[in-house]
């Protein structure tokens, strides 16, 4: 079931909290789903408005604040502040509201020109996907898997499926379809049930590679665990 966020979790995602997982998910709702990227695009502006107010205080200003630098959103900010600046109401209350009528279309005339040449930063640094990798260490040419990698993506998560193995650690080997080597991790210890290992993104090519898993010994010994061909889509 598609989980609906409140703006709390949504500002709480934004601002770099919760756990990889729940991130994960965040950020795969957030390609997925049109209408949810704009309700992000309304609470970011919600708070970019409330910030130049003056209307946040504390950790809470200077974190929002942070968010916008890393984005590169400083001038969004700085755009409603000259706004907030503009409209105090010095004026009686019709003149103001004029005031605020035209420099408010004023604004919005160039904003919308800078966005629609200029596609905004990704809200979160580094989206996530998943590839679940079962048990297997035939090569069958007939068995493929495929791996989506959509422009927002940074990082894979591949999971293997482990059982007890008496190893000390493993190893992972990525080949191209020439059997070019393109990518070797190594590490310590032997989970049970799921080995997660991240990638990122921009180490996996188009088209077709191979993915090998081995079981490390104590004296450096190397024994199979998985092996899977994929097909990496962009």
């Amino acid at each position: 079931m598609k989980h609906q966020y409140s703006r709390a979790e949504i500002e709480n995602y934004l601002l770099g909290h919760g756990s990889e997982e729940e991130r994960a998910r965040f950020a795969e709702e957030l390609i997925a789903d049109a209408d949810f990227d704009a309700l992000i695009r309304e609470v970011e502006a919600d708070k970019v408005d409330a910030l130049a107010r003056g209307e946040l205080k504390g950790n809470d200003a200077e974190a929002w604040r942070e968010f916008l630098a890393s984005t590169g959103q400083l001038d969004r900010l700085r755009v409603a502040q000259a706004l907030a600046e503009r409209v105090r109401p010095r004026r009686p209350f019709r003149v103001w509201l004029q005031v605020a009528a035209a420099f408010l279309m004023m604004v919005s005339a160039a904003w919308w020109w800078t966005w629609r040449e200029k596609p905004p930063v990704p809200l979160v640094a580094a989206l996530r996907v998943n590839l679940d990798l079962p048990r297997d260490v035939t090569r069958s040419a007939g068995k493929e898997g495929q791996l989506q990698i959509a422009g927002k993506v940074g990082e894979v998560e591949l999971r293997f499926a482990v059982a007890e193995e008496p190893a000390s650690g493993y190893r992972l080997r990525m080949r191209n379809a020439a059997g070019n080597l393109l990518l070797e991790r190594e590490g310590k210890g032997w989970p049970t049930g799921t080995l997660a290992i991240v990638v990122p993104a921009a180490s996996f090519p188009q088209g077709m590679i191979e993915l090998e898993l081995l079981a490390l010994g104590a004296n450096g010994s190397e024994s199979p665990v998985s092996f899977h061909r994929v097909r990496v889509v962009r």
